[in-house]
C-alpha cells in the first residue's frame, strides 16, 4: 500500500491515491475528524448468506465429501421390500 493524500472531488468521494483500491470494495470509517481508515472488504449477497451459516456450511461439507466416496451398487429388490415393510 502506498501512502499519499487524496482530495475529495466535487462530488465528495475521495480521490484515492494510487490504484491498490481500484475495482475493490471498501469500507470507509471516520475514526476521528479528517481521519479515515480504509479497508478492503469481501460482501456476501444476501441470497448466499445462508451458505456461510455453520450448519449450512457443515451439510455441504458432508455433501462434497460424499462426491469423493466410490458408489455402491444398490438393490433395488432390498430396498423394495424394506420400504413395503414400512408401510
Amino acid at each position: 500500500m502506498h501512502d499519499g493524500i487524496g482530495e475529495a472531488g466535487g462530488d465528495q468521494r475521495p480521490d484515492l491515491p494510487g490504484q491498490e483500491f481500484a475495482g475493490r470494495t471498501v469500507l470507509i470509517e471516520s475514526t476521528e475528524p479528517r481521519v479515515w481508515l480504509i479497508k478492503t472488504a469481501r460482501t456476501i449477497p444476501d441470497a448466499e448468506l445462508w451458505l456461510h451459516q455453520p450448519e449450512a456450511a457443515n451439510r455441504l461439507d458432508r455433501a462434497l465429501a460424499a462426491i469423493d466416496q466410490p458408489s455402491s451398487l444398490t438393490d433395488l429388490d432390498a430396498l423394495e421390500q424394506h420400504l413395503s415393510h414400512r408401510r
